[in-house]
């Protein structure tokens, strides 16, 4: 009996630590009275080469369990990524693919201050490195409240560059 009550006093205590902790201390993405702009990507670039139809002959070279009549390489770009706000650049940068075959999602992620109020925001993306500029480019205007935040995303499947 006293070994149940000790456990029950126990799981007590760590309910009200686990209460405690998840309301405080408070967490404040801005400071009073401005806004925030939020860069979050996790993107993989276009595909550096050709896709190429094998032949016959290589086709019966390779075992049973290898045998794709279309090969890809794995390798993929760098994405390039610029963000300007009010005409001023916020963040720019080349972000390289992740894996050890630079086969994986190049990311990125920003928090960025921003006072209230009306801005004139730029993003661009480049998604493949063979092309120079940009490939994807969004302008908008953004009205950022007291603690609100705009987040900047990008998804070629979605259309791009993408303001939430």
């Amino acid at each position: 009996m006293i070994r149940v009550l000790g456990q029950l006093a126990w799981f007590a205590a760590f309910a009200v630590a686990v209460g405690v902790l998840s309301a405080y201390p408070e967490y404040q993405v801005a400071q009073e009275g401005q806004g925030a702009l939020r860069l979050s990507i996790a993107a993989p670039g276009r595909i550096l080469g050709e896709c190429r139809r094998l032949t016959p002959a290589e086709l019966a070279a390779r075992a049973p369990n290898m045998r794709v009549e279309v090969e890809c390489p794995r390798g993929r770009s760098s994405l390039r990524v610029r963000m300007e706000v009010d005409g001023e650049t916020l963040y720019e940068a080349v972000l390289p693919p992740g894996g050890i075959a630079r086969d994986g999602n190049a990311t990125a992620y920003g928090l960025f201050p921003l006072r209230v109020g009306r801005h004139e925001l730029l993003v661009q993306v480049n998604d493949d490195e063979r092309i120079k500029g940009y490939t994807f480019e969004r302008r908008v205007t953004i009205e950022l409240d007291p603690g609100r935040v705009v987040t900047v995303d990008f998804q070629r499947e979605r259309g791009g560059v993408l303001i939430l």
